[in-house]
This record gives C-alpha cells, sequence and structure tokens, in this order.
C-alpha cells in the first residue's frame, strides 16, 4: 500500500443522477454538429429526430455491415431483448431491463432502422460454420448509457444514407462510388 498515492471511486449513480433524456440529446445534437461542420455530412442531418429511450446499453455495432446487434453471453445474435406488456397506438410498450419504458420494437438486431429478417440474422450472424468475436476494429461495444446517442445516429444515418448518398461527406461517397472520377 505505500506504493499507492491515489484511490479513485466510480460514483455513476451515486453523487449524480443522470437524466438521460437531457444528457442523450445534448450528446446527439453535439455530434450532429461536428458530422456537419467537421466531418463533412449533408445539413440533413439536423432533421434526424431523437428519442433518448429507443435504445439500451450492451448493443454491439456491425461498422462494415450497417447493423446493430443484441448479443449474448456466447456471442448469439438475440431477437428479443424484452417482454412486450402492452400496446400504444399500435406499437409495442416494452420495459427495458434497467425499468425504462421503450416503443423499441422487441428484435434486437437491425441494418439501420430495419429489423433484420431471422434469415438475415441467422445467415450472417448465426451461422454454425462461421464464428464471430464481435471486437474491433470491425464492431463497436456500446456498453455505457453515454453511446446511446451514437447508437440512434449510426442506425439513423445508415438508414438515410442507403436512401440518399448525398447525406455522406463527399470523400466516402467518392471511395463508395464503382465510377472513377470524372467518367
Amino acid at each position: 500500500m505505500r506504493h499507492i498515492s491515489a484511490v479513485g471511486f466510480d460514483l455513476d449513480y451515486t453523487l449524480a443522477q443522470y437524466r438521460p433524456e437531457t444528457f442523450e440529446h445534448l450528446a446527439h445534437t453535439e455530434t450532429v454538429k461536428k458530422l456537419v461542420s467537421s466531418l463533412g455530412y449533408s445539413e440533413k442531418l439536423y432533421d434526424l429526430p431523437f428519442e433518448w429511450y429507443l435504445l439500451t446499453r450492451g448493443l454491439v455495432i456491425d461498422k462494415a455491415r450497417g447493423n446493430i446487434l443484441k448479443i449474448d453471453r456466447h456471442n448469439y445474435v438475440k431477437v428479443r431483448l424484452v417482454v412486450q406488456k402492452e400496446a400504444v397506438d399500435g406499437l409495442p410498450l416494452i420495459f427495458l431491463p434497467d425499468s425504462r419504458l421503450s416503443l423499441l420494437p422487441c428484435q434486437i438486431a437491425y441494418h439501420g432502422c430495419r429489423p433484420l429478417t431471422q434469415t438475415e440474422r441467422r445467415e450472417i450472424y448465426n451461422s454454425a460454420s462461421q464464428a464471430h468475436s464481435f471486437e474491433e476494429p470491425h464492431y463497436a461495444l456500446l456498453d455505457t448509457l453515454f453511446s446511446l446517442a451514437e447508437a440512434q445516429l449510426f442506425m439513423r444515418i445508415v438508414s438515410l444514407a442507403e436512401a440518399d448518398s448525398s447525406i455522406l461527406p463527399p470523400l466516402r461517397r467518392a471511395c463508395a462510388s464503382p465510377t472513377p472520377p470524372g467518367a
């Protein structure tokens, strides 16, 4: 102990009570500003809605495929995260493990904002012949409350880019284009 000069404690939720709707909205707003002003994304990103209650921590982003997933401890991509309790306006009202309400559909395997079908999910992730490690650099693990804005932006940008590739920065569009510049 004589070589230890300091001891630190993780005080999350002990002294500070987080308001996710406030904190995550701020993270979303500032991230969009940076994507547009510094990284060349379209100003259409300012129109993307942010609903802090749609996601929960413990998700995995598949960067290469544009998917967001919930996996179990055996690296199996889950179909359901929570149990549907009742419906509101035709959408399932569900309770997340940390007792927050969510209108997120029960499936937790998405390509952008579109749920993956069972067949897609099985072919990509749950094939017995191909094991996935879900590690960097191809995957991003969202294991804190502070990454929910990132996950939702990822989902919405993937969906928006598939509908309109002009929202991507010029360099990204050029790299993704099969046609050489000036052709």
